[in-house]
């Protein structure tokens, strides 16, 4: 009687992105914009507009309705929406229905696009940041 049975752990405060990331599993549904400096992966879905600073993976099953913006994204799943990234890679599983702009494009054969393609100069590239919620 009288002893603990658990220990108290306080977890070690961290800054800046040391090497944390964010993950929407799927099963996930979230509606609102997200706006994030580290990596961040979506298997879910997300109805609303995505500006990451770093690397965007929208996975096998994820579903996006709205506007996403990253330096990097990685598309596996759909995306209803435009997108920008200075580097875009659409894989064969992807389905893309909106716009896309990027410094440097990549796509798989059987990767499904229906929109306009705009390729940005290096000059003209805009902060993921900036692209979010600027319309």
């Amino acid at each position: 009687m009288g002893k603990k049975m658990y220990e108290e752990v306080t977890p070690p405060v961290t800054t800046g992105n040391s090497g944390m990331h964010n993950i929407i599993s799927a099963g996930t549904i979230i509606m609102g914009n997200i706006y994030t400096e580290s990596d961040f992966r979506v298997d879910g879905e997300i109805e609303g507009e995505i500006a990451c600073n770093e690397k965007l993976i929208l996975g096998k099953t994820s579903r996006v309705k709205g506007k996403v913006s990253a330096s990097y994204v990685e598309v596996f799943g759909e995306v209803e929406g435009s997108v920008m990234a200075e580097t875009l890679e659409v894989k064969s599983s992807a389905r893309i229905q909106g716009d896309i702009a990027a410094q440097s494009l990549e796509m798989e054969p059987n990767a499904l696009f229906d929109g306009s393609c705009t390729m940005l100069k290096k000059t003209n590239a805009e902060k993921p940041s900036s692209y979010f919620l600027s319309e």
